[in-house]
């Protein structure tokens, strides 16, 4: 038996994506900054002014007079049940088509994520990002075990293109496909660029065609 030293408490114990990435820049690092004229662009943050304080205090009241045992239960009561159909009725009002039941709500975006490489990846997979892209995300591919691939952005978003290139090589050479490809296509981390909707319409036929799951984060 090896004997370690106790001076790292329990690091030698940590797994290796996590000992891959220690010493690297950690998701929080802007609350460091205290110039008044630095501009992080690490990070999406909404405008202080939208924040509807005074109807969530409103809300929060309601529901816990009205659902005072059920409220902070482990799922929630009848208004938890309810916010899946509030998802459904603003999903159709953009022309997305879909059920209750298929709606899994979480506490923000990695956490979402972060579920679907659960439910589609195996240590090894490929996953295509944007490059560049949102350094959560990254950080979550590779805690998965996966390799991760960029693609160009420009102008009008991911370069479909290009993407559309190496999947037919890799095709005409019986290489792995990618299985899943993460895009931001409205206003990209962190370029601010918007997907144009022809390559979205070709990204589609694309994961039809490649059989690749398509992993949009839609701030």
């Amino acid at each position: 038996m090896t004997q370690q030293d106790p001076s790292d408490g329990i690091e030698h114990l940590f797994a290796d994506t996590v000992r891959d990435t220690m010493g690297s820049a950690v998701y929080g690092d802007w609350r460091s900054i205290h110039n008044a004229d630095a501009v992080p662009l690490a990070f999406g943050f909404p405008y202080p002014e939208s924040f509807p304080n005074e109807e969530l205090a409103a809300a929060t009241d309601s529901l816990l007079s009205s659902e005072p045992e059920r409220a902070l239960q482990y799922g929630g009561g009848d208004h938890a049940d309810g916010l899946r159909d509030l998802v459904v009725d603003r999903a159709r009002d953009r022309g997305i088509d879909c059920a209750a039941e298929t709606v899994h709500v979480t506490n923000g975006a990695t956490r979402a994520i972060d579920t679907v490489c659960r439910t589609f990846l195996e240590p090894g997979d490929e996953v295509v990002v944007e490059a560049p892209t949102f350094m959560g995300a990254l950080g979550i591919f590779r805690n998965h075990g996966a390799a991760v691939t960029g693609v160009t952005v420009d102008e009008e978003g991911l370069d479909v293109d290009a993407l559309a290139d190496d999947l037919a090589s890799r095709a005409r050479c019986g290489a792995a496909q990618p299985k899943l490809v993460y895009t931001i296509p409205d206003f990209q981390n962190p370029t601010g660029v918007t997907m144009a909707t022809d390559r979205r319409e070709r990204l589609l036929d694309l994961a039809e065609r490649y059989d690749f799951v398509v992993l949009e984060d839609d701030p």
